[in-house]
């Protein structure tokens, strides 16, 4: 299935002004993939509406009269939809995160900064579709704070460990395929599946050896071992998993580092 192009995130609207119905109304309908299943004027209101219809995402004011926003997600039934906070009140971000919002966006906010944080929901709720089908997919915390950790477990040259899903998990390199970088979080690309690790990729790049794994992009590690076929900008890996080269001048360079087992990063 093409979760890129078929993946649709309903989300809730709830807010206390009309004026912010209207503007993410209009944002949201410039999201092909954003669809609104609901939109309520205040808290007490929607928690009745939201156990109902189950939305992917709510769109969330702070401070409305009665139940606040954040008192509302404090009432809301597990599974818990991404919530993206909308308030005029900057000092309420703090708090917002330790409900586990996913953004927080200060009124009057960019599309720029709207775009942001409604891709990063569905990229999350993507990875739990994809967990929820059977893959080996985690939503890791940070692993920079574990490396300690790591360090004691069993050594072997031809393996690393990698934090994830509260997890060490003990990968033989030839078993990595590639690890791409995204805005929040690295996908790590292997024989067992895909795992999502909170962090950049450079944490996941000083862990691997050079002698094997290129760096052909800014986003993108692969294993050189892993390529079946080089063809164009297009290498072919097992499993089905592709990885295009962007276009550049230094297209010829990256292709004769993966090529030559004697070059290095």
């Amino acid at each position: 299935m093409d979760t890129n192009s078929s993946f649709v995130v309903t989300c809730f609207i709830i807010d206390d002004e009309q004026a912010s119905h209207a503007a993410l109304q209009r944002l949201i309908a410039s999201v092909p993939w954003l669809k609104i299943t609901g939109q309520s004027y205040s808290s007490a209101q929607a928690i009745e509406m939201i156990r109902a219809k189950r939305p992917d995402l709510l769109f969330l004011d702070v401070k409305m009269p009665g139940i606040s926003g954040l008192e509302l997600l404090g009432k809301i039934d597990s599974p818990k939809p991404q919530v993206i906070l909308t308030t005029a009140f900057r000092e309420y971000a703090l708090e917002g995160y330790e409900h586990d919002a996913i953004a927080f966006l200060l009124k009057p906010f960019s599309m720029s900064r709207f775009n942001s944080a409604v891709t990063k929901a569905k990229e999350l709720l993507m990875a739990k579709a994809v967990q929820l089908q059977g893959s080996a997919v985690y939503i890791a915390d940070d692993d920079s704070d574990h490396d300690q950790a790591a360090a004691q477990l069993p050594f072997e040259d031809d393996s690393i460990w990698i934090y994830s899903g509260k997890k060490h998990h003990h990968f033989k390199l030839h078993e990595i395929y590639a690890v791409q970088g995204l805005k929040d979080y690295v996908k790590v690309h292997s024989s067992m599946g895909v795992i999502v690790v909170k962090g950049n990729i450079g944490s996941i790049e000083r862990k691997l050896p050079a002698s094997e794994f290129v760096r052909i992009h800014r986003s993108y590690i692969v294993n050189r071992s892993a390529i079946r076929v080089i063809e164009g900008n297009t290498l072919k890996m097992p499993d089905g998993v592709n990885f295009t080269i962007p276009a550049s001048k230094n297209k010829e360079s990256v292709i004769e580092k993966l090529l030559n087992r004697k070059r290095r990063l």
